[in-house]
């Protein structure tokens, strides 16, 4: 402004000055100063506003990169959480439901959840992470017909589904159906995959607007979904060694010849309801059984003749005892016991005596005992009330006494101690 206003000043003067003067001549000299310093000062101005403009993108583009960068630092959080989840714990349940509430966190979407698929092509929902209660779908069984055959091999082979606008998406009739009807407005689906099966997906709903999935969240919830099928892999993995670890348990506690629980579940069980008994006050009651004249049964009819009578008695012993807290067993050898617990003397005594009555319908042939045609059994009971001062061993002693009385008595008959409290 200073030069222009110069420069209008040494216009005045040459325009009052005459021709040829000294004065003219210094005046266009001024003049020339002024609009040189006029123009220098304009390019000064534009130099200035190109920097600053170059400023602003730079801040700009600084701002961007630590915003991708945050991003990035907390996808590769979330990533680490769910792979230390899976390694630190057993419970899918649980690394599911960490999985789903922190990708909603990161992506803030309405809806993030784990669809796991039935048979029929139905849909559970195992987990789910929701920004406000009215968009949960836990409880809901989703139906989606058209899936098997439009979705099912895609999906198999890796397919992302990816819609921006579900109402000016090119989809399916159906498929737009279901998803309006869960008020889905932007859509990022992924499959989660077990070995060559398709075992669920994972799902990211916006239900208030539209949305643009950008590229970093498209890879974000490809690498949770391959965590989940390691996770699920792991968990089927563990089922299947508890069932062969049951399965291995169940057979050190089971008799092999007459498949009812061995002398270690009974030892087992008998201290545990030896403890129920202490603490409730409430009676226990032991049936030690005894095949008469077993030896010579074994002697005329054979050995495998005498697996066959052991495993026949097992099983009636097992139809004779009726509650699920009762428990029978192989002792040894040609000896059974029984464990019931909350049983009298009397209720004992009931039991013993349909054994023997049970047996002698049955009237297995043993024309070699000196007391019966058939097979027969000799039992021994004790009762007790548990108490921190009484043994358990005690009640196994005491029954085993009433086992000798039984035999001493003649076999085939049932003799029963006297309280130890």
């Amino acid at each position: 402004m200073l030069g222009l206003a110069a420069g209008l000043v040494v216009a005045c003067l040459l325009a009052i000055l005459k021709p040829g003067s000294g004065w003219l001549f210094l005046a266009s000299g001024l003049a020339s100063v002024s609009v040189a310093s006029f123009l220098q000062a304009a390019s000064d101005r534009r130099y200035l506003d190109d920097l600053s403009h170059r400023y602003e993108q730079l801040h700009d583009e600084k701002e961007i990169l630590e915003e991708n960068y945050q991003k990035q630092l907390a996808q590769e959080r979330i990533l680490l959480d769910i792979t230390l989840n899976i390694r630190q714990s057993l419970n899918l349940s649980q690394v599911m439901e960490t999985a789903v509430s922190e990708v909603r966190s990161l992506l803030r979407v309405n809806r993030v959840l784990i669809y796991q698929f039935q048979p029929d092509w139905r849909g559970l929902i195992v987990a789910e992470s929701v920004s406000e209660p009215e968009f949960s779908l836990m409880g809901i069984q989703i139906e989606d017909y058209c899936f098997a055959n439009n979705w099912d091999q895609q999906y198999r082979d890796g397919y992302i589904h990816q819609i921006d606008h579900v109402a000016i998406a090119g989809l399916d009739d159906c498929y737009r159906r279901l998803l309006q009807s869960i008020k889905v407005k932007a859509n990022l689906v992924l499959p989660i995959r077990y070995g060559d099966s398709l075992w669920g997906l994972l799902a990211a709903h916006h239900c208030i607007l539209p949305r643009t999935w950008r590229n970093s969240e498209v890879v974000l919830l490809t690498q949770v979904a391959e965590q989940l099928s390691i996770a699920i892999a792991q968990s089927q993995l563990l089922k299947t060694l508890q069932v062969t670890n049951q399965r291995l348990q169940d057979q050190v506690r089971i008799d092999g010849l007459t498949q009812i629980p061995n002398r270690r579940r009974f030892d087992e069980y008998f201290n545990d309801v030896w403890l129920w008994g202490c603490r409730d006050h409430t009676p226990v009651a032991l049936l030690l059984i005894d095949v008469d004249y077993f030896k010579t049964y074994n002697d005329f009819y054979g050995h495998l003749a005498g697996d066959e009578v052991l495993r026949k008695i097992g099983l009636l012993l097992n139809s004779v005892v009726l509650r699920a807290t009762d428990l029978v067993a192989r002792y040894g050898g040609e000896e059974f016991v029984a464990v019931l617990p909350s049983t009298t003397l009397e209720g004992a005594q009931a039991v013993a005596r349909r054994l023997q009555a049970d047996l002698q319908r049955l009237q297995i042939p043993h024309n070699h005992s000196p007391v019966a045609a058939w097979v027969t059994v000799s039992i021994g009971i004790a009762v007790t009330i548990p108490t921190i001062d009484v043994a358990l061993t005690d009640l196994i002693d005491q029954a085993d006494k009433a086992l000798y009385e039984a035999k001493s008595a003649g076999r085939n008959c049932i003799m029963w101690a006297e309280s130890l409290a």
